[in-house]
């Protein structure tokens, strides 16, 4: 897969651990869909964001856990803007189709902020390393690991 990054920490209360607030931002209505399905099966809330600013919004109004973040948006803001604006404790994974290398060479500081980079295309039904369930209980032993 690449390099992974684990930079971030959490902290939150017992019954937030039981069910996470998620922020999907993809420009593809069926992979938001897809994903979104996936998550709430889990017991999860999920909000979805087809844009970077409408999930820059968002985040200056709802505490996320967790952000799975596409990379490319057809605009000229990325994922990685939307990383930048968000608060430090939630999880920001970035879905992309480029190589980290790729995007180093052609961003600046592209995963700063950035937990995980996920690289496409995923089958999260039939890939274990990046199922969904997989990342959400990541989230879930970071918050617990970060206990006082």
């Amino acid at each position: 897969m690449g390099e992974v990054y684990r930079r971030a920490t959490f902290r939150v209360s017992e019954r937030e651990k039981e069910s996470m607030r998620i922020l999907i931002l993809d420009d593809d209505p069926a992979q938001r869909r897809y994903l979104k399905e996936l998550i709430e099966e889990e017991g999860h809330q999920v909000i979805e964001a087809e844009s970077a600013i409408e999930a820059i919004q968002l985040a200056q109004h709802h505490r996320f856990h967790l952000a799975l973040l596409d990379w490319e948006l057809g605009t000229p803001l990325t994922g990685a803007d939307v990383a930048r604006e968000m608060a430090t404790g939630c999880a920001k994974f970035m879905i992309t189709g480029h190589s980290i290398s790729e995007m180093r060479a052609n961003w600046r500081d592209p995963l700063q902020g950035i937990l995980e980079v996920v690289q496409k295309p995923v089958d999260w039904d039939t890939d274990p390393k990046h199922s969904l369930k997989f990342l959400i209980e990541r989230v879930a032993k970071s918050l617990e690991d970060t206990k006082p």
